[in-house]
């Protein structure tokens, strides 16, 4: 019985290579030979799906400063766009034509302390503006001949009670009390209770139910007239015997650092007036005065004529008018009158 054998396949399945089994070898693929046209060497033949056809040769070598394309003799030609200058950007716009573009190129590093140049052999450079002072700021403020600007940091804080510095160790503002402008404005902004005074007749004596008053001028501590408002100035008129009785006062800002003090005396007597500011009194204070009442000679009744004849149980009336010794009608008299009715 003699033995059978199956030949071997070698298709590999690819319709461009011939596929064939050598006794000594095995399978063999050998690619299709497709005739090419030496006398072209822009076109080739290749073989597509089994068939040779012609295909335009890839000469693209993915370099963008190079032109590239294709000559029939020669073959690929790559023609470089370099134009030895590190400052421009060389790029190939038209292969067929061979044509290039040289776009400058940026060296801007977005650090506004440097000047940013360009080297034809070199390429970008970069120049420091740091001057090692901490309190410039320094900028490039022209990059073409590399002119730099150092300019002091601004530590004002528009405050003239402080004197505005720099620490050159660390760059920040640091701030110390102008002790002179403080003084400066604690003598000419504020009042001074030794220098203020007050005048008036309201400092003097004066009448029962009558409006008294005075005046008191704030002054600075340059000895010149300080013109402010809502300054703290406290009256106090109390009973000079007992300090048990205080008279209400009304104040009232004038103009030009005047102030306007008024009360009415209810009481007869004598009187302590203290003036004081921010609880110091003031130049000359305190002021005594006496209340007076009813003057005997200018008060006079009315109502009751001379050798006027009444009879018995007959009411008759009259009128007393109290009057200071000024002639000036009291509303509040406290006075001891005595009326008799005398047979003649």
């Amino acid at each position: 019985m003699r033995d059978t054998y199956n030949p071997k396949s070698c298709d590999d399945g690819n319709s461009c290579t011939v596929d064939r089994c050598l006794p000594t070898k095995g399978c063999q693929h050998t690619p299709m030979d497709c005739q090419h046209n030496c006398l072209d060497k822009c076109n080739q033949s290749v073989c597509r799906n089994g068939t040779c056809v012609m295909e335009r040769v890839n000469c693209d070598d993915n370099n963008p400063a190079t032109c590239d394309s294709c000559d029939k003799l020669l073959g690929c030609r790559h023609t470089s766009c370099d134009d030895a200058n590190m400052c421009t950007n060389d790029l190939c716009i038209n292969n067929i034509n061979g044509t290039c573009t040289h776009l400058p190129i940026s060296c801007d590093d977005s650090k506004p302390a440097t000047c940013d140049t360009c080297d034809k052999k070199l390429g970008c450079r970069h120049t420091s503006c740091d001057d090692a002072n901490m309190c410039t700021i320094d900028m490039c403020t022209n990059n073409l001949n590399g002119t730099c600007s150092h300019t002091p940091i601004n530590c004002d804080d528009n405050n003239k009670f402080t004197i505005d510095s720099c620490s050159l160790d660390t760059g920040l503002c640091v701030y110390y009390p102008n002790e002179t402008a403080i003084e400066i404005d604690r003598m000419t902004n504020n009042a001074d209770p030794t220098q203020s005074y007050a005048n008036g007749q309201g400092l003097s004596d004066g009448f029962i139910s009558l409006l008294q008053g005075f005046e008191v001028q704030a002054v600075n501590y340059n000895g010149e007239v300080l013109n402010k408002s809502g300054l703290n100035f406290t009256i106090l008129i109390t009973d000079a015997s007992s300090s048990n009785i205080t008279l209400p006062v009304t104040m009232t800002y004038l103009s030009n650092g005047t102030y306007s003090f008024t009360y009415v005396p209810l009481q007869l007597g004598n009187f302590v007036i203290l003036i004081t500011l921010d609880g110091v009194p003031i130049k000359n204070s305190t002021y005594s005065i006496n209340i007076e009442g009813a003057d005997k000679s200018t008060s006079a009744a009315y109502g009751l004529e001379q050798n006027q004849m009444v009879t018995t149980f007959q009411q008759t009336n009259f009128t007393i008018v109290w009057r200071n010794k000024i002639g000036a009608v009291l509303a509040i008299g406290q006075d001891n009158f005595n009326e008799q009715l005398l047979k003649t």
